[in-house]
């Protein structure tokens, strides 16, 4: 009896170790990864480096450089590089800043700017103050201060009855701000306009202003008045000014038998060597249109004046 149940115990003992190694294999073979699940390493590194070169690298642009031309009255004119969405003053400071004869009210420097642009700054008008004119029979110390009228900014005229509107050949910088549109910097590139290039002829004219369009013309055209000054002249303390041809003869100057380019009337001109009516009445035109001369080599710019004629005259003209 005993042998039996030896030989049972040592069967179940049997049959318990191979019940287990086959539940060993069976987790071995579901569990464990087979060979072909474990990814080969040089296959990750290869699909690693095509999607690294395959996304697109986000480069940033190189900034655009815009080109600018700037000229006038600055240290330096000439061609600058500037980053795109620059500004007027950028571009002067880059031109080492304004001259000291710079107007620099008559431009914005906040403008923007654009590739290729060109950026003008204007001179200041010269004011000049004149001799004091003599008075006959009291002495010296008694003469009165006369204002040279050519760099007044406004000529003061007698007025005449305009009916309430504004005479723009004669108003001032005050009077032209009452206009609709018409601020200081306006008013005050009106009564340059006039002063440089005579009096306005019709309300047209005012359109040559910078700053003043048809659609501002249209607003102020029912409160302006033109009058003619074709030949009105004044005479004051020994200066006599001709308002049609804008030249200024000082009476009391002493210039030294000189001719000043600048104030000599169209008969006194012709006194030059080599200046007949012809080309006086152009010396008078272009300096009415243009502004006085600043050089003697400005003469050349005047038509029928070449380099002979402004040498055989240099000796005889003077500049002021």
């Amino acid at each position: 009896m005993e042998k039996i149940f030896a030989d049972y115990r040592k069967a179940i003992i049997t049959g318990g170790g191979v019940l287990i190694f086959l539940l060993t294999g069976l987790i071995t073979m579901f569990v464990m990864p087979s060979k072909n699940d474990v990814p080969n390493q040089q296959t990750v590194t290869a699909a690693t480096s095509t999607t690294a070169i395959s996304e697109p690298q986000n480069q940033p642009e190189p900034p655009k450089i815009w080109y600018v031309y700037v000229t006038g009255e600055v240290k330096n004119p000439g061609v600058y590089k500037l980053s795109e969405d620059s500004r007027v003053f950028q571009v002067i400071e880059a031109a080492g800043g304004f001259s000291r004869k710079a107007d620099k009210t008559s431009i914005n420097l906040a403008e923007m700017l654009s590739d290729g642009s060109h950026v003008h700054i204007g001179a200041l008008i010269p004011q000049r103050q004149a001799a004091p004119a003599r008075i006959p029979g009291l002495p010296a110390e008694h003469a009165a201060p006369v204002t040279n009228i050519a760099a007044q900014t406004n000529i003061q005229q007698p007025r005449q009855n305009t009916g309430g509107l504004v005479d723009i050949n004669r108003a001032n910088e005050n009077e032209l701000e009452q206009l609709p549109g018409i601020g200081p910097a306006t008013a005050k590139r009106i009564i340059e306009y006039r002063q440089s290039n005579g009096a306005f002829r019709k309300p047209e004219d005012l359109t040559k202003v910078r700053g003043i369009g048809n659609a501002k013309l249209s607003k102020i055209r029912p409160l302006i008045t033109v009058t003619a000054m074709n030949t009105q002249s004044t005479m004051r303390s020994g200066i006599q000014t001709s308002l049609n041809s804008n030249t200024i003869t000082n009476t009391n100057s002493n210039s030294g038998g000189l001719v000043d380019i600048n104030r000599a009337s169209v008969k006194e001109l012709e006194q030059l060597t080599g200046v007949g009516p012809a080309i006086a009445k152009r010396i008078a035109d272009y300096r009415q249109k243009n502004g006085r001369f600043s050089s003697p080599e400005d003469l050349l710019k005047v038509r029928g004046i070449g380099r002979s004629k402004l040498d055989k005259m240099r000796g005889q003209i003077l500049i002021r």
